[in-house]
């Protein structure tokens, strides 16, 4: 189970992945009430929620697999799949262990986009 934790040092630095996203949260939210105010929108407002963000969901398949499936080879994407078990939709997604060559590869993926200060959240 892999639970998003927020690590900050007793001098404020911190060190993990999510706290910077928070603290842009927070600058989003402060910059954006004074920006209602400047223009005279919403001149009460107390807070403000930013929804937009970037998630980009991808799956991992192995060379074989994927030349094993027409759908994927021919137009680059599921065309067709079947029900998960027992309606566990996303269960198993967070209850599992990564695998290893699949785990190599998200590491070598956040290395990369921690270099232009993209975090990856979550990794399932």
């Amino acid at each position: 189970l892999y639970i998003p934790c927020a690590f900050v040092t007793h001098f404020g630095k911190c060190i993990d992945e999510k706290t910077p996203l928070l603290r842009s949260m927070d600058a989003v939210k402060a910059s954006g009430l004074r920006l209602l105010k400047a223009i005279n929108i919403g001149t009460d407002a107390k807070t403000m929620h930013s929804y937009l963000g970037w998630e980009q969901e991808f799956f991992v398949l192995s060379a074989s697999m994927y030349k094993a499936r027409p759908d994927l080879v021919n137009t680059g994407r599921t065309l067709f799949g079947k029900l998960p078990t027992r309606h566990q939709q996303g269960d198993l997604n967070y209850f599992q262990p990564i695998p290893g060559k699949v785990q190599e590869l998200l590491d070598i993926a956040q290395d990369e986009m921690l270099k232009v200060g993209c975090p990856m959240a979550v990794k399932h």
